[in-house]
């Protein structure tokens, strides 16, 4: 299971780098060029990771590739960190593995590992921070620690719902034998992660909180189209509906704390929003990042006929999905006129 999880992996990584080089940019794809051509520590729309990412890599040459290079650089990063994390918390390769190839195969993320957009460096660095959080909270070495904070910090920079992570570690970090890390490590966790926000927090500070407001309050200002059912519904075919289901079956009966700490805040908190303004199905992309990581966790306890059973649940209709995708990616015009 482990050898062939990370194939699938390898191989939809390659297709998204064939991807990459092969389409045109789009129009949402370009708006974010033209901030990586134009450097700040903010922006009205997102936080500036995005740009960053993309002018790591703009410049070598004018072709979309290189545009979207960073976003495919990132969900390796994020496979494998995502991974790294699940082994530190059950110490399963195995567990490892379902918690890459979960993350993998959903449709939406193949889509932000491909477009350039702030949901590629927000799902890496919250892989990222699963991992730092995963060995701080076990070892309470500083270097971790500081580390964690780094992470949390990209989270930040990425997008304003990140905040939903730093308040479901500092949950975490209240609860048991988890306070004595306010000893040492979580200060300096939150000492760190201030000094990598604080150029955007200046910036936003000097702008009226443009990005804050914006992001809250007038991104759909419209009259809200969809309910919260509607909202789930499009979640379940977005991140694949086994998947999904399976996911949430972790989520009603978690068996890491901190998992559980930093998936359900950030859904609670889009659902309560999805009861007053029309949110979008990315909205929740951290929230799912954790719950793969309880997939993994999860899929070593079962019997190995239940291992069986929700490889397919979960495995078969992702997989189908992912290379719809693909066709459409490689082909529009044919599956288009197919339609």
């Amino acid at each position: 299971m482990t050898r062939f999880a990370w194939v699938v992996v390898a191989a939809v990584t390659l297709a998204r780098v064939i991807a990459a080089f092969t389409l045109p940019l789009t129009g949402d794809e370009a708006y974010y060029w033209e901030w990586s051509r134009r450097p700040a520590f903010g922006y009205v729309d997102h936080p500036p990771m995005v740009a960053w990412t993309i002018a790591a890599f703009a410049w070598i040459a004018h072709m979309p590739g290189f545009v979207r290079l960073g976003s495919v650089l990132c969900g390796a990063i994020a496979a494998v960190a995502l991974g790294a994390a699940t082994v530190e918390l059950t110490g399963s390769r195995v567990a490892g593995a379902v918690s890459a190839l979960a993350l993998t195969l959903a449709p939406l993320a193949t889509v932000a590992f491909i477009i350039p957009s702030p949901d590629g460096p927000y799902l890496m660095f919250w892989s990222l921070a699963l991992l730092c959080a995963a060995r701080a909270f076990r070892r309470d070495r500083l270097g971790d620690w500081i580390l964690l904070g780094l992470a949390v910090g990209g989270v930040l920079l990425s997008r304003v719902l990140g905040f939903a992570l730093l308040f479901g570690l500092l949950a975490y970090s209240l609860a048991g034998p988890q306070r004595a890390t306010w000893r040492r490590g979580m200060p300096v966790m939150l000492a760190t992660a201030f000094v990598v926000t604080l150029p955007f927090l200046i910036w936003n500070a000097q702008h009226d909180w443009v990005t804050f407001t914006f992001a809250l309050l007038h991104r759909h200002e419209e009259k809200r189209e969809f309910s919260t059912a509607n909202v789930l519904m499009g979640q379940i075919v977005a991140y694949s509906p086994g998947i999904w289901a399976a996911a949430i079956v972790c989520a009603l009966r978690p068996r890491n704390a901190l998992l559980a700490w930093t998936a359900l805040p950030q859904f609670l908190l889009v659902m309560l929003l999805s009861a007053f303004e029309r949110v979008e199905i990315s909205w929740v992309f951290g929230f799912f990042v954790s719950l793969c990581a309880m997939l993994g966790v999860a899929y070593v306890a079962l019997s190995d006929r239940a291992r069986t059973t929700w490889t397919w649940i979960a495995g078969a209709p992702a997989t189908l999905l992912l290379i719809i995708l693909f066709v459409f990616i490689f082909a529009p015009a044919a599956t288009y006129h197919l339609v």
